[in-house]
């Protein structure tokens, strides 16, 4: 009897949360479409518009019982806003579309970004003197939307 009494113990608790140190980016935005909340270090964050250091993170637990996932660093998170990624990497002017990992983001929510420090494996500013050239000849609706830029940013 109290052999079973354990086990129904265990499976509760391995049943309310679960521990992962898989950090899994599009898995956890997924859940937060779905009404779960993130917590990083026991403090809200917008996940959707935060990028993390994925070598800085020691656990992610996905709490089902209270819709929460508490995301825990191994050292205190230092973040940058994109303003400040713009400066770092010498882009004097607002480019016209800037891509996350394959993912367009809207120029509305560029402010609402925030990278962990080494969050960012790649940076690269394509202009229009990129595009130059008899291979993007007859392009010029590409040639058009780059105006002051593309912005390519891949996350590690």
């Amino acid at each position: 009897m109290k052999k079973q009494a354990y086990i129904a113990i265990l499976i509760l608790l391995v049943s309310c949360s679960s521990l992962n140190r898989n950090y899994t980016r599009l898995s956890i935005i997924e859940k937060v479409r779905n009404g779960y909340s993130v917590r990083l270090n026991s403090k809200p964050i917008d996940f959707e518009f935060t990028y993390l250091d994925r070598e800085n993170i020691s656990e992610i637990r996905h709490l089902n019982s209270k819709k929460t996932i508490e995301i825990r660093t191994k050292n205190q998170p230092e973040f940058f806003s994109m303003k400040d990624v713009f400066y770092t990497y010498n882009v004097k002017t607002q480019p016209d579309i800037v891509t996350i990992d394959g993912i367009s983001i809207d120029n509305l929510n560029l402010a609402k970004l925030k990278f962990e420090k080494k969050s960012i494996s790649d940076f690269r500013l394509l202009t229009q003197k990129d595009y130059a050239g008899k291979e993007f000849d007859g392009m010029d609706s590409l040639k058009q939307t780059i105006g002051n830029g593309l912005v390519v940013i891949s996350i590690k």
